[in-house]
């Protein structure tokens, strides 16, 4: 860091002083325009030690002053603190060790830097670290939910994963309880990254007249298609549904009606069917398939809380739909109390319990199959869901079929989190299975996203 002399404006001249406030004058009055680099990180909090706040833009760039200390955050989650150096450049190796450094990092230090990156590179909002890492605003205000900040830096993997069910499914989105990139990729990614920075700039970019590095940000849905070629997953979470930003439907049809209760049920089915295998499986085999814990606890409670809004919405009862067919009350669609304390594996709707039986049954033969019915379930809700979402549009129900959509996307999620789980267990085609007529069609590939 440069040390400034402080000149007395009296005994130079003002074109003296414009010289010496274009070269980095030390006056307190001065802004300069500072990077934060992991890729150019779009979306942190910032607030300097002389009180300037903002939020980092496309170019990871903010606003300090001289000798400025410059905080990070994402909500209530602080990344930590540090003065940018002589280029106005702050990473997130000099927030963990709360200075710019190129020392060598101690151990404790190092993973600390590792869970930073790993937790910013999953948080990018079209998962291309290539283009810049955009952090959704959504995700911000989830985390300014906690009730206290939280130092990331405090925290480790599993306390982060488990810190938010929002930022959790954002950064563990095939729910296996791990941040979704990995130790290696993320610091490869970071000294890139910081390398390709360094040779673009020179310490007299740093000054109010900065363009950046000129790197935009790309758009992309981030949906991968096909039978092991990616598992791209929409971010859309039920945190992203509010019914009471959509209209009263003045009519729903008796179709909708039905659809909603049944839609009810099938979550809870879901919700069953993955508590019930994971307990199985750590019980008899000592086996814990996580992905049945978070999707079930992360996604499906939620779920089921969409549908149950919606029913309350419209005062839907058992009389005004088809009883033969699903149920209200007796299917505790209108019930308050959380799913955990509703009664499990058990339905009046024949359909249903078929179902739930013949799903147990296999899923409890072993891993593979276990894993194999998430895939049927998530299928037979999409497959569901795409039906009923039809039938919302023709009934102009905007409330519904924003709360169907989530649903549906949080089944393509919950698909693409059991293929990778299956893949990595070395079933190559995860949960394409030939031969199935559920898990798949006749173009080879299920499911595709293209709503």
């Amino acid at each position: 860091m440069k040390v400034y002399t402080k000149v007395s404006l009296g005994v130079i001249s003002l074109a003296a002083s414009a010289l010496l406030v274009g070269c980095g004058s030390s006056d307190s009055t001065t802004t300069s325009t500072g990077y934060f680099i992991d890729s150019a990180v779009e979306g942190l909090t910032y607030t300097t030690s002389s009180g300037l706040t903002g939020t980092t833009d496309a170019q990871g760039r903010f606003k300090y002053k001289p000798h400025d200390s410059v905080s990070f955050e994402i909500g209530k989650l602080s990344l930590g603190a540090s003065t940018p150096d002589d280029k106005g450049l702050v990473t997130p190796k000099y927030l963990v060790v709360g200075e710019p450094t190129q020392a060598v990092l101690t151990q404790d230090q190092e993973e600390n830097l590792t869970l930073v990156l790993q937790t910013l590179q999953s948080l990018d909002s079209d998962d291309n670290t290539s283009n810049g890492i955009t952090i959704d605003s959504s995700v911000a205000s989830a985390l300014n939910d906690l009730n206290t900040t939280q130092n990331l830096q405090d925290l480790n993997e599993s306390e982060i994963v488990n810190l938010n069910n929002n930022l959790a499914n954002v950064i563990d989105k095939d729910y296996n309880g791990a941040i979704d990139v990995n130790a290696t990729e993320a610091l490869s990614h970071f000294q890139d990254s910081v390398e390709t920075w360094e040779q673009e700039h020179t310490a007299t970019t740093n000054n109010e007249n900065t363009k950046g590095n000129g790197k935009g940000r790309g758009q992309g849905n981030g949906q991968g298609q096909g039978n092991g070629q990616g598992n791209g997953h929409n971010q859309t979470s039920s945190s992203s549904f509010d019914i009471n930003n959509y209209p009263v439907t003045a009519q729903l049809s008796d179709e909708l009606k039905n659809a909603l209760a049944y839609m009810g049920n099938e979550e809870r089915l879901a919700y069953d069917v993955y508590m019930n295998l994971y307990s199985y499986h750590i019980e008899n085999n000592n086996n814990e398939i996580q992905q049945f814990y978070n999707i079930a606890t992360r996604s499906e409670t939620q779920h089921i809380g969409i549908v149950r809004d919606i029913v309350a919405r419209y005062a839907i009862t058992s009389d005004q739909i088809d009883v033969n067919q699903t149920t209200i009350e007796d299917n505790n669609l209108s019930s308050t109390l959380p799913q955990e304390e509703l009664p499990s594996g058990v339905y009046d709707i024949e359909s249903i319990q078929t179902l739930y039986n013949s799903l147990i049954d296999l899923g409890v033969q072993g891993q593979e199959e276990a894993l194999k019915v998430g895939c049927m379930v998530e299928v037979t809700d999409i497959n569901d869901l795409d039906e009923y979402l039809q039938m919302g549009e023709d009934d102009n129900a905007t409330d519904i079929v924003a709360g169907f959509e989530v649903l549906r996307d949080g089944s393509y999620n919950h698909y693409w989190a059991f293929d990778s789980a299956l893949k990595n267990m070395g079933v190559s085609n995860g949960c394409y299975y030939e031969g199935d007529a559920l898990l798949t069609n006749k173009d080879g590939v299920y499911p595709q996203n293209s709503h």
